[in-house]
């Protein structure tokens, strides 16, 4: 019999239910392996990620699956309980008790089916961050691609741009957002333009963002190390590298890593412009009010709006069938006004989406006429930039 704390097991069963239904096509990863032999560690792969999460126990060694472990973790909120105990029966499946809630779950799957995970064992870099970091990370999401075919963009590229600098870059061919990282902690290197996929980015964050503790960022060769003799030290087998994020959630210890996107990141720098010929900038309260007045008028997903610049001001009007032809005039401010960078057009749902990723009040838009992308910057931050591509109207 095991014994753990219910919100331990709770948050752990939590933290692994993603990867198992990512993974529920395939019988031996449909459920969780847990495996008691000194920690309580539960074990999630879906052949792309792999995440493992250990917390204290009390009781006898033991391996068994845990099918369901989102809606296991779902009833445990209903416990009345502080414990939770786990046995396992040869024949009954595994027995789960919290106070009044019993259960008897069926064994489908045998724990040594299930592949394990891929975990760095031997780090040839690393660094510790904080929830600053994280932040700073997850304003790329918004421009990283979600199409298939250039496969290659599903992803935020990881470079090194000098000394404690690396940058990160995210486009989907109609936008390009950077971001400029300073992590004075790293150790050892890291191969320039790797690419890490957008799914495990977004787990990441939506697991770590709220933590109060540092956790790591590692890559390197995974392995296979001995877990059933914790004293003993086995050789390490090498399988390929993999990027992984690790750090504490209260009292449960999570580790998860991923495959990096196999493919060439294209220079994205070369899109963004030298020089630009016009500037305009507007609050991002006023433009963000504007877009929503004018994109209440239509109802398609897809809104162009057009930009005209004026001397002091900036009026952006929309075209819809159902309504017609609405503006907005906002307050600008405008340098190098010319008749080729008066008039250009963008996507309404890419223009809310920076307003998003912008911090500051302000927001300056670098103009160079149809059909040359545009350059948004903050200037309260200058460790964000992003490109977009112009629209016809």
């Amino acid at each position: 019999m095991i014994t753990v704390e219910r919100t331990d097991f709770m948050k752990a069963l939590q933290l692994v239910s993603p990867i198992v239904k990512a993974a529920s096509d395939i019988v031996a990863l449909k459920a969780a392996r847990i495996t008691a032999n000194g920690e309580f560690v539960v074990d999630a792969n879906d052949l792309d990620r792999s995440m493992r999460c250990r917390l204290p126990y009390q009781g006898q060694p033991a391996e068994f699956m845990l099918p369901s472990p989102a809606r296991v973790a779902s009833a445990m909120r209903y416990a009345a309980s502080d414990q939770v105990t786990l046995s396992k029966d040869e024949d009954a499946g595994v027995a789960i008790n919290a106070g009044d809630l019993a259960a008897e779950l069926a064994q489908s799957i045998a724990p040594e089916d299930h592949p394990g995970v891929d975990l760095v064992a031997d780090e040839e870099w690393g660094v510790d961050i904080g929830a600053g970091e994280l932040a700073q990370l997850a304003r790329l999401l918004g421009a990283i691609s979600t199409e298939e075919t250039r496969y290659y963009l599903n992803g935020v590229m990881l470079s090194h741009v000098g000394d404690w600098t690396w940058r990160g870059h995210a486009t989907d061919g109609h936008r390009l957002y950077i971001i400029d990282i300073p992590l004075p902690g790293v150790t050892g290197e890291l191969p320039d333009g790797i690419i890490i996929p957008r799914q495990f980015l977004k787990g990441m964050l939506a697991d770590f963002a709220r933590t109060k503790n540092p956790v790591r960022l590692s890559y390197g060769m995974k392995g296979l190390p001995n877990e059933v003799r914790p004293d003993v030290t086995l050789p390490v087998h090498p399988r390929g590298r993999v990027f992984q994020v690790s750090g504490m959630l209260g009292n449960v210890h999570c580790a998860v890593s991923t495959k990096l996107i196999d493919g060439t990141y294209p220079d994205v720098m070369r899109v963004v412009p030298k020089e630009v010929a016009t500037t305009v900038t507007v609050t991002k309260a006023a433009l963000v009010q504007a877009l929503r007045a004018l994109t209440a008028m239509s109802a398609e997903k897809t809104r162009a709006v057009s930009f005209d610049v004026e001397e002091e001001a900036l009026r952006i009007a929309l075209k819809s069938p159902e309504v017609g032809v609405s503006s907005y005039r906002i307050p600008a401010r405008v340098t190098g006004l010319h008749p080729t960078t008066a008039s250009i057009g963008f996507n309404a749902n890419y223009l809310f989406d920076l307003c998003a990723a912008l911090k500051g009040e302000e927001i300056v838009f670098g103009l160079s006429g149809q059909p040359l992308p545009a350059t948004i910057t903050d200037p309260a931050d200058t460790t964000f930039k992003a490109v977009l591509m112009p629209v016809r109207i």
